[in-house]
């Protein structure tokens, strides 16, 4: 809480950059340095995270979250996605597999990879993951080839009449600054 504080943002930062050299908490709060700010040694981190991996087993959730959060210190979307499919095996035993299986659809999908982002979702398929997670990627794979993604978030929503989808069309037509249909679709 300290840290959102602007009175007290300094010594929070202070006492996250004391708790992580401490090895029991360094990993589990690697996502709080990266979002405030506080520069990492990463190869430190990486190197932190593979001997918790080799003392556990690969049972260790602290490390499977640490490398998943820097995956996304990579600079490019590509990169990022490439990061994720690298250490999927570990990551996946601490992060959700419809958080992880849409991050890496949608870095693949940033990247202009679209067939791979296919087959990861088509390889997925029959496993257990959330209806409205598969349909929200499917959608984002079709917008990223079409030229109009606002005709397929209409059909989408005329399929379903979801409240997600409805969501997810009026907030494309807002972005898209379309009042007409965004006053069609918000009564």
């Amino acid at each position: 809480m300290e840290l959102r504080d602007p009175d007290k943002n300094e010594s929070a930062k202070e006492q996250l950059k004391e708790s992580m050299r401490d090895p029991s908490n360094s990993l589990r709060r690697v996502n709080f340095a990266l979002q405030f700010g506080i520069k990492l040694d990463l190869e430190t981190v990486n190197k932190e995270i593979d001997r918790q991996i080799a003392l556990t087993g690969g049972n260790s959730l602290d490390a499977a979250y640490a490398r998943f959060v820097l995956s996304f210190t990579q600079n490019k979307p590509g990169e990022i996605a490439d990061c994720i499919k690298r250490f999927r095996d570990e990551i996946s035993r601490s992060i959700n597999k419809d958080v992880l299986v849409s991050t890496e659809v949608e870095f693949l999908v940033l990247a202009g990879r679209i067939e791979e982002a296919k087959i990861r979702l088509k390889e997925l398929k029959q496993e257990d993951l959330n209806q409205e997670i598969v349909t929200r990627l499917k959608r984002l794979i079709s917008e990223s080839t079409e030229n109009d993604p606002v005709k397929t978030r209409i059909e989408v929503y005329q399929a379903d009449r979801s409240h997600v989808n409805l969501y997810n069309l009026v907030v494309l037509l807002e972005e898209r600054k379309d009042w007409e249909q965004l006053c069609h679709y918000s009564t």
